[in-house]
């Protein structure tokens, strides 16, 4: 970062290092922050003319922290670790004190008001932690909202919203490891969607209501609705509404945002696929590169709705762009055609709904038979016995027509609840946690294939 600021890639006056030198001298390992005042005494003694040059390029070296953001307290911070240390001080307590992440700025006066270190900054704090996005303010009031406090456990699938395949937009976020294979992902950061809540937190539905620490339920007025989660690996986005397609872009941009501010993230490759479904109703990802030169090769004469092109092609586009962007429109495809027409090119990652199905029957009756006869084993075997009553669906319509999807995700909900019953029995059984988390990846396979919240952190 410092090499690629421009105040720092030239040559520098004199003036500036004589006032680096002199803010070490006169402060270095006796202060924790000045305040502006003892700055400018500072430079009119050298003198300098350019304050606000020198202190962005003290700021990015880490020697004089300077937020102009904050306009009404012009602290300058010396040692950064004052800074995390007092942040860590408030989220440990907002955690402790179960007020599903909210504080005012009396709490911050309250935990920092014994605290000589602190005591005369709480305020600087408060605001700080909203600078660095690790907080939003609520409307009409001065308390915030901390999403890194929010709780970790989602809500039920019952209580979010579904998202058809054949009526919502579907996009998936990964980070290509460029140090190893590249088809193992990087780790995404912890707390890149508490960030991303804090970006877009006006969006967020019900007042958080629906929204937790991997994730949240968004609305654009009454024009679209999101469901975003964040797992180790992966971003997840969801998105239906008359105007899905402007929204996901919206939101893909806002991520995108956040995950370019890590620097250990900028070495690798971000990847964007999205959801396309076949003429018979199968699921597939689509690389972001794939999409766009799809759209690219069919755009310029493509109306809307464009069927019957030859024997084995259809496609629905949701959006035609207006101009080629370097991101694609969401599609739907049957046989994909790439260069030449004659040249055919299907997609090979398809999802197989029976081989999930038989999959997962097999694995909870297997569960099943590990536990005693209670009633939550009976659960596991009726939740195999609907699967079985699905088996011949061809389509997602099909298996949601049943009427099955809601008591089935009930019991996966319990199966992905460390503190349910369910789990507590099963943590007796040898092999219990591979065979629960077999089935949650399994069903959040079909869970996407039928457009139903699948389960977080799996």
């Amino acid at each position: 970062m410092i090499a690629n600021d421009p105040a720092w890639n030239q040559q520098m006056p004199l003036s500036y290092y004589l006032v680096k030198e002199k803010l070490e001298q006169e402060f270095a390992g006796t202060k924790n922050y000045i305040e502006r005042e003892d700055f400018d005494a500072i430079a009119s003694e050298i003198p300098v003319a350019d304050r606000s040059t020198l202190l962005s390029g003290l700021s990015c070296l880490g020697i004089c922290l300077w937020y102009p953001k904050i306009a009404t307290l012009e602290t300058l911070v010396l040692n950064p670790e004052w800074i995390t240390n007092g942040i860590y001080r408030v989220i440990n307590w907002l955690k402790n004190e179960w007020r599903n992440a909210e504080m005012s700025l009396d709490d911050f006066e309250r935990i920092f008001s014994e605290d000589p270190v602190y005591a005369e900054k709480y305020e600087f704090l408060y605001n700080l932690m909203q600078v660095y996005e690790l907080a939003y303010k609520m409307p009409n009031c001065d308390s915030i909202v901390v999403p890194q406090c929010l709780p970790e456990d989602s809500p039920p699938a019952s209580a979010l919203p579904g998202f058809p395949p054949e009526s919502s937009l579907y996009a998936e976020f990964q980070v290509k490891n460029n140090s190893v294979d590249e088809s193992v992902p990087t780790t995404i950061p912890p707390d890149v969607m508490p960030r991303f809540i804090v970006r877009r937190h006006v969006d967020l539905s019900n007042k958080k209501k629906h929204a937790w620490r991997y994730g949240a339920v968004m609305q654009l007025d009454d024009d679209a609705i999101a469901l975003v989660q964040q797992d180790t690996y992966s971003i997840r986005l969801q998105v239906k509404g008359k105007r899905k397609s402007d929204y996901l872009e919206e939101l893909r941009t806002a991520l995108l945002y956040v995950l370019n501010s890590y620097e250990g993230l900028q070495r690798h490759k971000p990847s964007f696929s999205y959801r396309v479904i076949s003429n018979d109703g199968r699921l597939a990802m689509l690389p972001n590169e794939e999409a766009y030169n799809l759209q690219r090769h069919f755009s310029p004469n493509l109306p809307k709705s464009y069927s019957d092109i030859g024997k084995n092609l259809i496609l629905n586009v949701e959006k035609i762009a207006s101009e080629y962007r370097p991101y694609p429109t969401i599609i739907s495809i049957g046989t994909l055609y790439h260069g030449s027409p004659h040249t055919e090119t299907t997609t090979t990652n398809t999802y197989n709904f029976y081989d999930c199905n038989v999959e997962l029957q097999s694995s909870l009756r297997e569960l099943a038979n590990e536990l005693p006869d209670c009633q939550e084993a009976k659960e596991l075997r009726d939740a195999a016995d609907l699967f079985e009553q699905a088996e011949s669906s061809q389509s997602a319509q099909d298996v949601k027509k049943r009427g099955i999807l809601p008591k089935i995700a009930r019991c996966m909900d319990a199966l992905n609840n460390e503190n349910s019953t369910l789990r507590r029995i099963i943590s007796g059984v040898v092999n219990g946690a591979a065979l629960v988390g077999k089935i949650l990846t399994t069903w959040n396979q079909v869970a996407q294939w039928c457009g139903v919240p699948s389960v977080p952190g799996v």
